[in-house]
């Protein structure tokens, strides 16, 4: 029954922005004159806006919109749900298009095809952020279906009145030949399908933006009198207009088109005014009323002037309407009507669209929360999907191992198959974006089964409906499609040239219910042998089928470098949105940073952990905050997800077990790898620690039961995935950052006092590989706690000053205190490296402390001013290098600029040989020229040159020196000239006295300490401790290198 009267607000083109004729005038300034002007002849019961509500599709824009709407709904006194919103051609982001148009053709990918489907959602993302802030749920239980973007079908049972509205953008881009109206030919047949067999409503209106043309006019004139459309109604042309389209027979659709709210004179012309329309619908008489803008009149309670008024020139269009009566031949015949397979698939298909269109972060738990004035990820999931490989076993060093399984080949599929993967591997997501791939493929009716909904359904329905077939009736009713339960069990026994495929996921969330759900599945396939199942599960899940049913089980494959690289790029791609060039930047930077950050790189392999690093990277970057992702992504394993599983109705399994409290489960973990690191380091060097269970169960609370101990340890093997259950029948935590970040968490709780951490660091210092255990302890730690630490620690220059080090590149401490290591570091930086040396280097290399870079830099580069050899300066040369940072200007050590220089210009092959048998053929503390050698040994005419500058360097003769700049003027730099003039004469005068004091005792001496000691160090601690791994890259590199520059260059 039709509300009488019916009252409808029809507004169109409101196009905020620069084009508005209303530029500087507050928005809820513009709704409030409106809403005057409407109220004066009536109160809408609906308010249908058909599109351009901006300008140029940008945020700004739209706030300014949203602001008009929102006013427009408390001036009228309505509620969200009655307003009808859609998209017009202004709605789209030409930029976004654009951008999609370049990406795709840098990447060779480019095609029409490609294109259109790139954009198709894309196009609309700020409209689409603006609806669903305005609109938010409000529609929910009026709406039969939709499409993520703008074409819905709404029915207001309690008005009596059915609306469908179309996107009639489907073609348009920022391209010229595309700015047309277009439909989308399925949506307008599933409205056909719907209003001649599943409603009763009598009233039908169709609104979109575009003026009907072409093949849209065709279509919709179809609609219009197989359905009965009473009205439709757009906008675009910036005008009002009145036009019919007659039905077969009884009747016609009026064609109403609203003018334009908002555009400038030049948009619309002078003889057409802004304007909109009020629509009374009393029984089957129709009256439309036109209000325009009158810039000079004056609305009560404004101070400025404007006023919507009732236009003087236009009648109001009065006629009678034709609804969809009972004696019609288009009429519902609800019960008759037998509808085709095509023709339910539509309507199947188009009523589930919306299911699992968005990018799901509810297991990110904290991290998707991001900076408190960030912008929110609101992604959908085709935006951020990375395909996962699958294929048998599962080896975390293998990155290469499985295939993609596309949507065409599990329509394929000639047996059944289970998914199998960790806790976070990407398994569910697999599984949805399968399902609304499916969802547009052709003869293809996809169903998905989530068991934990399952499971919830079985405890509350009675034994007697514990099968497939009841919950599949249920989930029909929950998604709108009761009526269709017939054609739908129908066509899955007896396709008619469909093919019904099953997604089940989540085995392990059923618990006990795993053994009778088997029983329930299997036979309901052997009644269905046209199905094609896939099942996700993790390791675990109680009855999961396996290959004695038949089934095939392939495992979720770690991801590897490329899948990493893609997700961070549609990730910071959709953060920076039309900025293109500061999303590729946060991309190259994220990854840059990941690669210096081997814990959290393995992390990475694992979806769900590398959405929480990119989450958490917008406030808490890489390396230097990577405690903050540990945190949050164990708060999450051990608390928030758990408990939000058993929320959403997952069951556990009896034998496992946790107490109730996630901070008590936070703190036993935490003492449990303490446990086994403060043992297992002292053995081995740094990994993963591996223990029986009987060890394990050694480390939790004695007040504990036998049977809790194992129940606990189960449940962080199983629904927690903290730890891992090998194949050898023993446990290890399922990340080496788990371990270590526990372990410094219980550090942090247990130690009390300067004293104990002092003595921490002291008794750990030496050990390079409790080093990450340490740094994550300081980053937790209070930075006034750590003043004391710091200070001892900067007292010993083996090991305790870079450990120091590592403090500041994780952004510890303050800028004095960088500056003050930076002073005691530089000496020991130009001597012979140790792997204390590299670690904290290589800290230095990935830290995002820039402010404390720079510190470094300048105090290392007033430091190898200072230094007078080549090879000193070489040495921190390479260690500035190691870090990132550029190398000074200006070398004052006498050969270092042309040998340095002879690199840069990329030197002939016997300029290299002359400065290689120069560099390894004598001491850096040569007391001339080292050009002077370099030029006996160049090949070609400057051997004399050499010669005669080396005699004269020995002459001590200032005025003979001098003779010696012509001929070698042109290889030095002013700065280096000054310094051998003032060196030269001091050098050669000392000569003899080196020569015989100190070079022969000092080499023989250094020679004797540094092979012996470091010979035995490195065979004793690294080749026996690190075997091959170690061996290859501490021993074999320093011990070359150190024999190479210094033992055999010296001797020889």
């Amino acid at each position: 029954m039709t509300t009488t009267p019916l009252h409808i607000l029809h507004l169109a083109d409101l196009h905020f922005g620069p084009q508005t004729r209303f530029q500087g005038v507050p928005p809820r300034e513009v709704a409030e004159k409106l809403a005057a002007g409407v109220l004066a002849h009536a109160k809408p019961h609906l308010v249908i806006v058909t599109g351009d509500f901006v300008h140029r599709s940008v945020p700004g824009e739209y706030e300014q919109a949203k602001a008009f709407l929102e006013q427009l709904e408390k001036r009228l006194g309505i509620e969200r749900k009655q307003f009808v919103l859609m998209p017009g051609n202004h709605d789209c982001n030409w930029g976004r298009c654009r951008s999609i148009e370049e990406q795709l053709k840098d990447e060779e990918r480019f095609s029409e095809e490609a294109f259109k489907a790139a954009i198709k959602i894309e196009k609309f993302f700020y409209y689409q952020k603006f609806v669903s802030e305005f609109m938010g749920t409000s529609q929910k239980e009026i709406c039969k279906f939709n499409d993520p973007i703008g074409s819905l079908l709404l029915e207001f049972e309690d008005l009596g009145v059915s609306i469908a509205t179309f996107n009639s953008n489907d073609a348009e881009s920022h391209r010229e030949s595309d700015h047309h109206g277009a439909l989308d030919r399925d949506q307008v047949q599933m409205v056909m399908d719907y209003w001649r067999s599943s409603t009763s409503i009598p009233l039908r209106i169709v609104a979109l933006h575009h003026n009907p043309t072409g093949t849209m006019y065709e279509w919709l004139s179809n609609l219009a009198k197989q359905g009965r459309v009473a009205l439709m109604l757009h906008g675009h042309e910036h005008e009002t207009k009145v036009e019919v389209i007659p039905w077969n027979q009884n009747g016609m659709t009026h064609v109403l088109v609203a003018g334009s709210v908002g555009v400038k004179i030049k948009e619309r012309g002078e003889d057409n005014p802004n304007s909109c329309r009020l629509i009374t619908i009393d029984g089957n008489q129709l009256m439309v009323k036109t209000l325009v803008y009158a810039p000079k009149g004056q609305t009560p309670g404004q101070l400025e002037p404007g006023s919507w008024v009732l236009a003087n020139d236009v009648t109001p269009y009065q006629q009678t309407l034709h609804f969809a009566d009972p004696d019609s031949p288009y009429s519902p015949q609800h019960e008759n009507e037998v509808i085709s397979p095509e023709g339910f698939l539509r309507i199947y298909r188009n009523q589930l669209t919306n299911l699992f269109d968005r990018w799901d972060l509810r297991h990110t738990g904290s991290a998707a929360a991001g900076p408190a004035r960030g912008r929110i990820v609101d992604a959908t999931l085709e935006q951020m999907y990375v395909p996962l490989r699958l294929g048998e076993g599962f080896n975390p060093e293998k990155l290469d191992q499985g295939r993609y399984l596309e949507p065409a080949q599990v329509i394929g599929l000639n047996q059944p198959l289970v998914i199998r993967g960790v806790a976070g591997s990407g398994k569910t997501t697999w599984m949805r974006w399968t399902f609304r791939q499916l969802l547009r493929c052709d003869n293809v009716i996809p169903i998905f089964v989530e068991l934990r909904a399952l499971a919830r359904y079985w405890g509350h329905a009675d034994a007697a409906n514990h099968n497939l077939k009841d919950y599949l009736t249920a989930w029909l009713k929950e998604h709108g499609l009761e009526t269709w339960s017939e054609p739908f069990f129908g066509q899955i026994a007896k396709p008619q040239g469909m093919t019904p495929v099953l997604l089940v996921d989540g085995w392990d969330e059923l618990g006990d219910l795993g053994h009778d759900f088997r029983t329930k599945l299997l036979a309901f396939l052997r009644n269905h042998p046209a199905m094609k199942v896939v099942v996700s599960s993790r390791p675990y899940g109680e009855g999961r089928p396996n290959a004695s049913d038949q089934f095939k089980v392939w495992d979720v494959q770690p991801l590897n470098d490329g899948e990493i690289g893609q997700l961070a790029d549609h990730f910071f791609m959709h953060i920076h949105g039309a900025d293109q060039v500061a999303g590729q930047k946060a991309v190259k930077e994220f990854m840059e940073r990941l690669s210096h950050t081997p814990e959290a790189h393995a992390l990475a392999r694992t979806a769900l952990l590398l959405t929480m690093m990119l989450l958490i990277s917008r406030t808490s970057p890489l390396p230097d905050r990577r405690h903050k992702l540990y945190q949050v992504t164990l708060e999450n394993l051990l608390s928030a997800l758990p408990d939000r599983r058993e929320q959403e109705g997952v069951r556990g399994e009896q034998h496992r077990w946790r107490p109730d409290s996630g901070e008590e489960r936070f703190r036993v973990v935490a003492a449990l790898a303490h446990g086994i690191q403060q043992k297992g380091y002292e053995r081995s060097s740094r990994g993963s620690l591996v223990q029986s269970w009987e060890q394990m169960a050694g480390y939790l609370p004695s007040a504990w039961t036998p049977a809790k101990k194992d129940g606990f340890l189960s449940w962080l093997v199983g629904p927690a995935g903290v730890l891992v259950d090998r194949s050898d029948e023993k446990l290890s935590f399922t990340h080496l950052s788990f371990q270590e970040f526990l372990t410094a968490w219980h550090l942090k709780e247990t130690l009390e006092g300067d004293e104990g951490r002092i003595a921490l660091c002291e008794q750990r210092k030496g050990h390079v590989h409790w080093w990450e255990t340490l740094r994550l302890w300081a980053a937790l730690t209070h930075p006034d706690r750590l003043r004391g630490v710091f200070d001892v620690l900067c007292n010993d220059d083996q090991s305790g000053l870079w450990l120091g080090g590592t403090f500041l590149a994780d952004g510890l401490l303050d800028e004095q205190d960088v500056t003050y290591w930076a002073q005691r570091s530089a000496p020991f930086l130009a001597q012979i490296s140790t792997n204390h040396v590299d670690n904290c280097l290589a800290a230095w290399r990935a830290s995002r402390q820039q402010k404390y870079k720079d510190i470094l830099q300048k105090i290392w580069h007033e430091a190898g001013k200072s230094h007078k050899n080549w090879l000193d300066c070489l040495r921190l040369l390479s260690r500035l290098d190691s870090v990132g940072l550029p190398p000074w200007d200006g070398h004052h050590a006498p050969g270092l600029g042309l040998f340095l220089s002879a690199l840069n210009q990329t030197p002939s092959e016997d300029k290299m040989v002359a400065a290689g048998r120069l560099l390894n053929g004598v001491l850096p503390y040569w007391p001339g020229w080292s050009e002077c050698l370099l030029l006996q040994i160049w090949p070609g005419n400057r051997r004399s040159w050499g010669l005669t500058g080396q005699n004269l360097l020995f002459s001590y003769d200032e005025a003979e020196f001098n003779l010696t700049a012509p001929i070698v003027g042109q290889l030095y730099s002013e700065q280096e000239k000054r310094a051998m003039n003032v060196q030269a004469r001091d050098w050669a005068r000392d000569l003899a006295r080196y020569l015989a004091r100190y070079w022969a005792r000092d080499w023989a001496r250094d020679l004797a300490r540094y092979l012996a000691r470091d010979l035995a160090r490195y065979l004793a601690r690294y080749l026996a401790r690190a075997k091959s791994r170690d061996l290859a890259r501490y021993w074999a590199r320093d011990l070359a290198r150190d024999l190479a520059r210094d033992w055999a260059r010296d001797w020889a």
